[in-house]
């Protein structure tokens, strides 16, 4: 959203996963500290996801592109049964959307184990199982 004219700049439908298998929602998002990314809590698919933020040397955004590299997956036993995708077309002034899916969900973090070897939800099959749970 541009915050001055309250338009869309581009819009997303994040991952969706055998997590739920059948719905995908965003628990929350927010910008990265330097205004780069954007982090996207992608509920249903046990997921964070990350939008880069292309500017210009104004600051004006330029691209966005939805980095599929850049998952984590905080589950066990990771399907994915549909892609992150973006729309296209225009917003309600007639501006058209900007974005794009970039990387690849196979070079994402989106094994059962912690980088600790512990297992990131209980019940895996190898690895230390998280006893405590969140």
């Amino acid at each position: 959203i541009d915050t001055k004219t309250k338009e869309a700049i581009g819009l997303f439908r994040v991952a969706k996963t055998n997590a739920t298998m059948s719905a995908r929602s965003v628990h929350m998002s927010f910008w990265t500290e330097d205004g780069m990314g954007i982090i996207i809590a992608n509920l249903h698919g046990k997921m964070i996801e990350r939008i880069d933020v292309k500017r210009d040397k104004g600051g004006k955004i330029t691209n966005l592109e939805l980095n599929q590299s850049a998952a984590v997956y905080l589950g066990k036993s990771f399907d994915l049964l549909e892609e992150a995708t973006y729309f296209t077309g225009q917003n309600a002034f007639g501006r058209d959307l900007i974005g794009d899916v970039v990387g690849s969900y196979d070079d994402a973090d989106v094994g059962d184990l912690t980088p600790a070897g512990a297992c990131k939800e209980s019940g895996c099959d190898t690895g230390q199982d998280n006893q405590g749970g969140l």
